[in-house]
């Protein structure tokens, strides 16, 4: 493969992007704050990984750390995998440039986030918290806000405008369309107002089903699950109403297991689809915390610090019925069961 000089091709895609945000911007003014963003000096260096999904049918994908010089050869190289995400974090304006013309993104796809990240001084949280469904103390952030003078954002993509209101502590609210809206993760849209289906409604019923279900089997003393990662926040559940009479705490739990080859029995017996996206019909399993930082010891040691271990698998549930819920985690978890057994016994043969 011929690696392109990333910097000289960067600068010619981000004046063919700039033209054709432009041009996007008379019919759609939510991308303006993109031209803005796509002038300012790179701040601190952006974070790649991609996750790389063989042709042999392996369930966990092969996750690699990619330098921003060996990007553009990344991504004009004929690949062969199955399929692959590419996970950006801390995304700086000449990548936005970049993967947007050679991935063909629209850029309504960065505006959201580019939105977010013109907003100087203030905080920024995610409630309930990705992947291990944890926040901080909203009204006390709200507090401090209100001392300091300073904005508060909150994405509600997690927890769902149909469950949470964080209207009285948010300056400004963001949700992602792709993930609850419909509860399908099929939408695509910047909505001035909001709607509640069906769908989000029964896959929070399911959800919490599969919470107590999976807390229930963690008592056990023979259990490979240590901790259930479903918390409720009834301190900004939203009222009742007509449309949606039980608010809940969102599709999203994560379920942490007693040591890595345990979780991994667990998700390779887990029948159902396997991927990082949420909000769907169809419930999704995925090692979020090994798959993406489980090649760098020290920042998954970090992570972990703060709660985030590769011991966790996360689940995001669909609209399957309850039973088939249970019955299909009931069944993972018994492969998952031998391993922690087999686990302890040979601890015990190297005691002996």
């Amino acid at each position: 493969t011929e690696f392109i000089n990333l910097p000289i091709s960067i600068n010619f895609h981000k004046l063919i992007i700039q033209d054709f945000i432009q041009s996007r911007c008379q019919t759609n003014p939510y991308v303006t704050g993109l031209t803005d963003y796509l002038r300012c000096r790179p701040g601190a260096a952006s974070t790649i990984v991609t996750l790389d999904y063989s042709r042999n049918g392996q369930s966990v994908p092969n996750p690699l750390t990619v330098a921003e010089v060996d990007l553009a050869g990344l991504m004009g190289a004929t690949s062969t995998t199955a399929g692959r995400i590419v996970l950006v974090e801390n995304i700086q304006p000449h990548l936005v440039s970049f993967l947007g013309q050679i991935l063909d993104v629209d850029p309504i796809f960065f505006a959201g986030t580019v939105v977010v990240l013109g907003i100087l001084g203030g905080v920024i949280r995610t409630v309930e918290s990705n992947p291990i469904l944890v926040s901080v103390d909203l009204r006390r952030l709200r507090e401090l806000a209100d001392k300091y003078d300073v904005p508060v954002v909150i994405d509600d993509t997690i927890g769902s405008f149909c469950n949470i209101d964080v209207l009285p502590v948010a300056d400004v609210v963001i949700t992602s369309t792709t993930k609850s809206l419909s509860g399908y993760a099929n939408s695509s849209s910047s909505p001035t107002h909001k709607t509640t289906t069906p769908a989000p409604q029964s896959s929070t019923r399911n959800t919490h089903t599969l919470a107590k279900f999976l807390h229930a089997d963690s008592q056990s003393p023979t259990s490979p699950i240590t901790a259930t990662l479903y918390p409720p926040y009834l301190s900004v559940l939203r009222p009742p109403t007509p449309s949606f009479p039980e608010p809940g705490y969102g599709c999203l739990l994560a379920i942490e297991f007693t040591s890595l080859t345990t979780a991994r029995a667990f998700y390779d017996n887990l029948s159902v689809y396997h991927g990082p996206h949420l909000g769907a019909h169809h419930t999704l399993a995925f090692p979020f915390n090994d798959a993406i930082w489980g090649i760098e010891p020290e920042a998954a040691a970090y992570l972990a610090s703060f709660g985030a271990r590769p011991e966790q698998v996360r689940v995001s549930v669909g609209l399957e019925s309850e039973e088939e819920l249970v019955e299909t985690f009931w069944e993972a978890l018994r492969f998952a069961e031998k391993e922690e057994v087999k686990r302890k016994e040979e601890e015990e043969g190297e005691k002996q």
